[in-house]
């Protein structure tokens, strides 16, 4: 039973995307997929699907729960109902987010602003509830996942009220998220985004999760 919820829960995480076009004559090259587990949860990623591989996204709702679920698994945060929105914009304009003051949880961000090797940035704002990704953004990799798990641990800050010890362990929370993530795929932080954790937890004060 466990073993058909698990098939169940990625194909309904990454083949809607490409059921409208199915009938369409793709353009791709003939990459194997392969399947990752999300440690703690029924979810698999899988990665260089036909619909990846031409630059479809996936489908952000399942997306969403699988990454709630494996945060829940393991950081303990609370598994929330209340989708954020997702809007794509251009990298300059989430990057101006900051400096125009527009709301977010959290101050320590420390790969919010654009990385030169990935071009990849994202933005939480609290009170609309929303959260920007890139325009070129598909999911296709472990590292552009990577960057809206971050996003969603400050979505679930926001809609379930949950309290810390201090603002720095709020902050904090998402950036041990995004390495925690990384982790699984044999990547990190200062590899994609040339950011050093270690220093970053030094910068917080104190932490909450592990």
């Amino acid at each position: 039973m466990l073993k058909q919820a698990i098939v169940t829960a990625a194909v309904a995480l990454f083949t809607a995307a490409g059921v409208a076009n199915a009938q369409e004559p793709r353009d791709f090259s003939q990459r194997p997929a392969w399947f990752v587990h999300l440690p703690g949860t029924q979810f698999q990623i899988v990665f260089d699907t036909p619909e990846l591989q031409v630059g479809e996204r996936r489908p952000m709702k399942p997306l969403f729960d699988a990454i709630v679920s494996w945060l829940g698994a393991n950081f303990e945060l609370p598994a929330v109902q209340d989708q954020p929105q997702i809007r794509f914009a251009p990298v300059d304009q989430i990057a101006s987010f900051g400096s125009r003051g527009k709301s977010s949880m959290g101050t320590l961000d420390v790969t919010s602003s654009t990385s030169a090797r990935n071009q990849l940035t994202a933005w939480y704002d609290s009170a609309a509830k929303t959260i920007y990704l890139p325009e070129g953004w598909t999911g296709a990799s472990p590292t552009e996942l990577s960057v809206l798990v971050p996003q969603t641990v400050r979505h679930v800050q926001n809609v379930s009220g949950i309290e810390y010890g201090c603002p720095e362990a709020r902050a904090w929370a998402p950036v041990a998220a995004q390495q925690k993530w990384l982790g699984i795929f044999g990547l990190s932080l200062h590899q994609e985004f040339d950011v050093n954790p270690k220093l970053a937890a030094l910068s917080a004060g104190c932490m909450l999760l592990r």
